[in-house]
């Protein structure tokens, strides 16, 4: 950058800005960013995609009880509940906890 600057010394912002950004390029720790907002219906439709996939890929490894579970959150037959959610006959339920102690 420095070795830029005293070549151009009157380079413009936005010359400044794509010598950075090549700079950061050959750090191993630069991140890329893409801003991936979308509205609530496309948001949806790309997690329930991914529940498909991710049942495919549970399915090849031969785990047939979670290929089931996710077809399940992919038909959107299944949810997440709070706990004041009152139980109704028939309902199936998967209990979430932490698997870690708290040790003190």
């Amino acid at each position: 950058m420095a070795a830029y600057l005293a070549a151009h010394p009157y380079a413009s912002a936005v010359d400044v800005a794509e010598v950075r950004a090549a700079e950061r390029g050959n750090d191993p720790h630069s991140v890329p960013y893409f801003d991936m907002t979308v509205d609530a219906v496309k948001s949806v439709s790309v997690l329930h995609a991914s529940y498909r996939v991710s049942a495919r890929h549970a399915r090849e490894r031969g785990e047939q009880d979670q290929a089931a579970a996710l077809d399940a959150r992919a038909a959107g037959k299944a949810r997440i509940e709070g706990k004041d959610y009152v139980m109704r006959d028939g309902d199936v339920v998967e209990f979430r906890h932490s698997a870690t102690s708290h040790k003190q």
